[in-house]
């Protein structure tokens, strides 16, 4: 085999074994689940947009 195959076949593999899919639901009513803790823990806003901003992850 030459080298191109091998890492195709490589690829492929490896991609297929560490893909994984993440759904981020919440709701959230008359509470503040995402405040900014440098900002006097106001809510993570979009003020142009109007829109709350939420992260999957801890920033």
């Amino acid at each position: 085999m030459n080298n191109q195959t091998e890492i195709n076949k490589f690829l492929k593999s490896e991609t297929i074994k560490n893909n994984s899919d993440i759904l981020f639901i919440y709701d959230a009513r008359m509470s503040n689940p995402n405040g900014d803790p440098d900002d006097e823990n106001k809510p993570r806003m979009d003020y142009n947009r109007n829109i709350n901003l939420v992260s999957d992850v801890r920033l």
